[in-house]
C-alpha cells in the first residue's frame, strides 16, 4: 500500500463522516 492510497482512503472516510454528520443534523431538525 502506498501512502497516497492511505491518504486518499482517509480523505474518503472523512467526507463520509462529515456528510453523515450533516445528514444527522438535518434529520434532527437543525
Amino acid at each position: 500500500m502506498s501512502e497516497l492510497t492511505f491518504e486518499q482512503k482517509q480523505d474518503h472516510y472523512y467526507k463520509i463522516r462529515r456528510s453523515n454528520y450533516l445528514a444527522s443534523l438535518h434529520l434532527e431538525g437543525f
